[in-house]
């Protein structure tokens, strides 16, 4: 099953770096672990208020349920969630939105 996300703001170009502890910025700082070796980086949105003001439409993308989404909010904050978990939390909190 996939999880279909509606996202205001801007698609950008995938970074290896993304998921290997990389900050908002770009700056690489050293792994903790291998863990995230094997996670593959798929896509990457921007959705600053300078990038939802760039973007004529929403984007979309398919998450499959096996997915790992990563949510940073201001201040590199990181929540990972999987898609089904993410799409109950809006069923639940924002119905009209599903």
């Amino acid at each position: 099953m996939t999880t279909r996300l509606i996202i205001p703001g801007q698609r950008e170009v995938v970074a290896r770096d993304a998921a290997r502890g990389a900050t908002a910025g770009g700056v690489p700082t050293p792994p903790v672990t291998g863990l995230l070796d094997v996670v593959e980086v798929v896509e990457t949105f921007n959705l600053s208020p300078g990038a939802r003001g760039r973007t004529d439409a929403p984007q979309t993308f398919e998450a499959r349920d096996d997915d790992i989404l990563e949510i940073e909010i201001e201040g590199g904050f990181k929540l990972w969630t999987s898609p089904p978990r993410y799409r109950e939390e809006i069923e639940r909190l924002k119905p009209e939105s599903v």
